[in-house]
């Protein structure tokens, strides 16, 4: 009578379990794209903390995404202008300078630190130049340091970033162009402009 109640307890225990679907396999997650702190563009604010989130967390679509696409109106054809000194050295690389070039010196910036070292980043004295509904001219200074593994270059870049903000017509604001210019009261820095060459192949 024991082995038959034993036996019938043994049943309702795995009627239970295979009823709550216990041993079966899960729904595989779906993979990580890289894009969990970039929000939509909807104002000049978000495109610059997209910027800082992106260098920050490096990652490259999201970096990428804070600039102009050529691909949605000739219109907003993404410019960068180097500091007078970058552009003397480096005419050549920053003569044809586009959203593509950008992918390739953050894509190779990123692949020349370790795994577990991230970029510092910080912008100070923030301002609004000019701030109308289709337009937007956003300047800062910058501090950037990068745990690179180049000995041809330094690890930390400071100057001043010039940004001028469009959006398109579905409202996304984006970088359209880009001037970078050193701090005039620190003529020893190196610019953000030297660190884009020299990742730039």
């Amino acid at each position: 009578m024991r082995k038959i109640k034993n036996i019938a307890f043994l049943l309702i225990i795995i009627t239970f379990f295979t009823g709550c679907n216990l041993f079966s396999t899960r729904t595989p997650e779906e993979p990580d794209t890289g894009r969990s702190s970039f929000l939509p563009p909807t104002s000049v604010d978000i495109v610059v903390l997209n910027f800082i989130n992106a260098i920050k967390e490096k990652e490259t679509e999201n970096y990428v995404s804070c600039f102009s696409d050529t691909a949605q109106s000739a219109d907003y054809n993404y410019i960068f202008i180097p500091t007078s000194e970058a552009n003397a050295r480096y005419e050549a690389i920053f003569k044809y300078w586009d959203i593509n070039s950008e992918r390739r010196a953050f894509n190779s910036m990123v692949s020349n630190m370790l795994a577990e070292s991230y970029p510092e980043f910080i912008l100070k004295n923030a301002q609004y130049d000019v701030l109308l509904p289709d337009s937007a001219v956003y300047i800062a200074e910058y501090y950037l340091t990068i745990g690179h593994n180049l000995a041809t270059i330094p690890r930390a870049f400071s100057g001043t970033l010039q940004f001028t903000l469009k959006p398109t017509a579905n409202g996304m604001w984006s970088i359209q162009r880009w001037i970078d210019n050193k701090i005039d009261s620190d003529s020893l820095t190196t610019s953000w402009s030297i660190l884009k060459a020299n990742f730039a192949n």
